[in-house]
């Protein structure tokens, strides 16, 4: 949910944030929302039957959907 626009980006699913399972979309974004700009983080992603990990860093959230691609949506 980005800017009250919800998207489907690649069928992943994030099932933990640093190491604390999540099992909701909610549980998701209010585990990062909680974190500061510039906080590294581990994300436990799920895609095609495999789980992985993913590390990043918290940037500003956009408040259009539009803004997350440069140049406009796909």
């Amino acid at each position: 949910l980005w800017g009250m626009t919800e998207l489907i980006l690649g069928g992943d699913v994030i099932v933990a944030v640093d190491g604390r399972p999540v099992d909701t979309l909610e549980a998701a974004l209010a585990a990062v929302d909680r974190l500061e700009i510039g906080t590294p983080v581990t994300l436990d992603v799920w895609r095609e039957g495999a789980r992985f990990e993913v590390s990043v860093e918290i940037e500003e959230r956009p408040t259009q959907a539009r803004d997350l691609w440069p140049g406009g949506l796909p």
